[in-house]
Parts: C-alpha cells; sequence; structure tokens
C-alpha cells in the first residue's frame, strides 16, 4: 500500500515539475520574440543611422 501511495505522489510531484518546465519553455519563447519586435522596433527608429 505505502509503495503505491509513494509512487503516485511521486507521478503528480513529476507531473508537476513538467508543467512548470513546459510553462518556462513557453515564457523563454515569449521573452524572445518581444526581444526581437523590440529589435525590429530599435531598427525602424534608427533607420537614419544607416
Amino acid at each position: 500500500m505505502k509503495l503505491t501511495r509513494k509512487r503516485g505522489r511521486r507521478s503528480r510531484l513529476l507531473l508537476k515539475i513538467a508543467l512548470q518546465e513546459q510553462q518556462i519553455a513557453e515564457m523563454r519563447l515569449y521573452i524572445e520574440e518581444m526581444k526581437k519586435l523590440m529589435h525590429e522596433r530599435m531598427r525602424g527608429m534608427n533607420c537614419s543611422d544607416n
């Protein structure tokens, strides 16, 4: 009984960690996209430099 209980808790923990990692990955992608957008905006503003 104790073993199955432990295993269930562990799988739940692993699922939680996997979800957190997925969220972190999504946030990183979002941040990268924002950086790209900011770069394009900055380039657009500094067109006179070229």
